[in-house]
């Protein structure tokens, strides 16, 4: 592998051969990182401390393009030691933050003209995202976070950075459309598992919030239930009030009559809501 790093000056420098490397990919946050270890002379033209960009090639093709964050030399007794480490381009969106403002129409230019070009990244052909009408810009959010905003959840593009340490605003080469919904096949669950495990268990979850209304509306008793003379509670109730026991005016037995609605009303709906929670996991 042949490493590079540029100063602040833009001049570009070759680093001896690295004892050892490791780079890192991602395809966003937290962004690309590499670390390479490579022996150094004191007397080299160019000192660390000013360092800025970094970049690699192996076999003949770029592999790392990014930014110095650390570099330390150290002396052994092998000779002073070069450690280098850093991420990739996507830091310089990650560590500005945008100011706030309002987009009438924000289109893929305004984007990258207010967001991204300031910071010296480029953008690899390709990209067409549709203008997003009324986007607003927080103040203190990370400019990756405004342009992660517009790609993604407006162009469905996840954005990313290339090698070359460009931002990718298009979609994947290879990438295809799956619509994954109920007449998915699930690996390694027979039709059984499915029906006793998915279907039906998602199916007592739906119904599980109308139906306690139901059964709750039951055990309080229901106008029909009372013009139908049935025993039940309140019809117990009223007959104390009415005196059709050589009781009359009695008020305690309705009293009781809602307590013992409020006691067993709160046992279902605990029941029914520690249901609902069993179940949560559908969602």
């Amino acid at each position: 592998m042949t490493a590079y790093v540029t100063d602040a000056k833009g001049r570009r420098w070759s680093l001896p051969a690295p004892l050892a490397w490791r780079m890192e990919y991602t395809a966003g946050v937290p962004c690309d990182s590499f670390w390479m270890r490579c022996p150094w002379e004191k007397n080299s033209p160019t000192k660390p401390e000013g360092w800025v960009e970094f970049a690699a090639d192996h076999a003949g093709e770029r592999v790392f393009t990014g930014l110095v964050d650390e570099c330390e030399v150290s002396v052994t007794v092998k000779g002073r030691i070069l450690e280098l480490s850093g991420r990739g381009m996507a830091a310089r969106l990650l560590d500005n933050e945008a100011l706030g403002q309002d987009y009438q129409s924000a289109t893929q230019a305004d984007i990258i003209r207010d967001h991204v070009a300031p910071y010296g990244v480029e953008v690899a052909p390709g990209a067409v995202l549709p203008p997003v009408s009324h986007l607003s810009v927080a103040t203190g959010s990370s400019e990756w976070s405004v342009v992660y905003e517009f790609a993604r959840y407006y162009g469905g593009v996840a954005p990313r950075f290339d090698r070359e340490g460009r931002l990718v605003l298009s979609g994947w080469d290879d990438s295809r459309e799956r619509v994954i919904d109920d007449r998915t096949g699930v690996l390694g669950m027979t039709r059984r598992e499915i029906f006793f495990k998915v279907t039906l268990l998602q199916m007592i979850k739906r119904i599980v919030p109308p139906m306690s209304n139901e059964v709750i509306t039951l055990v309080k008793d229901t106008s029909l239930a009372r013009i139908i003379s049935l025993q039940e509670v309140i019809w117990a109730g009223y007959s104390f009030l009415k005196g059709s026991h050589g009781y009359a005016g009695l008020l305690w037995p309705i009293f009781f009559t809602g307590v013992y609605y409020l006691l067993f009303n709160g046992f279902l709906t605990l029941l029914f809501s520690w249901v609902e929670k069993k179940l949560s996991y559908f969602r």
